[in-house]
């Protein structure tokens, strides 16, 4: 998504986050008991090591941010 509109890599994987936010926020919202997210394929291993970095960088930070809301 990013590269393809001359953005930086990791952008469309910050995309996916705000998305799958809204996901949990809709799944909380309507009480469904059980939502899974897959985040990480194992293709990704084969992306630049960069962008593995980022998007390892970009999974903590974003696991730092929400797991406080959990009950």
């Amino acid at each position: 998504m990013g590269k393809n509109q001359g953005k930086r890599r990791i952008f469309g994987h910050e995309a996916g986050v705000l998305k799958a936010r809204e996901l949990v926020e809709t799944a909380v919202k309507i009480k469904l008991e059980a939502l899974t997210l897959y985040a990480f394929s194992s293709e990704n291993w084969s992306r630049p090591k960069k962008e593995v970095s980022g998007l390892m960088s970009l999974f903590e930070k974003t696991i730092e941010k929400y797991t406080k809301f959990i009950d």
